[in-house]
């Protein structure tokens, strides 16, 4: 790998105005993300942190979802930062 070789993206960064098709109560609903955002936050938010989900929001669009979500279901925040300290705990144990 030369310097100016990069790794390629798995998942590209989903705007809001992008169209996704999330799977809820066995459907597939295809809509805008800023629609998603308001009609199904918690479907959203568990796709994006499920396991090798290669969903990827823009920024703006993750802070309208996490504002929606702290207001809607905190406990869902809650289990994610529970999740992340012990992945940041476990990895300063490997490291030494």
């Amino acid at each position: 790998m030369n310097k100016y070789h990069y790794r390629v993206r798995t998942s590209s960064k989903l705007k809001c105005d992008n169209r996704y098709g999330l799977e809820v109560n066995g459907l597939t609903k295809s809509k805008k993300i800023y629609e998603l955002i308001k009609l199904y936050p918690i479907e959203l938010w568990k796709k994006l942190y499920s396991k090798g989900s290669g969903l990827s929001l823009n920024s703006t669009c993750y802070q309208e979802l996490l504002q929606k979500i702290k207001i809607v279901e905190p406990i869902l925040i809650e289990e994610r930062d529970k999740k992340k300290r012990i992945r940041r705990a476990m990895a300063k144990a490997k490291k030494y």
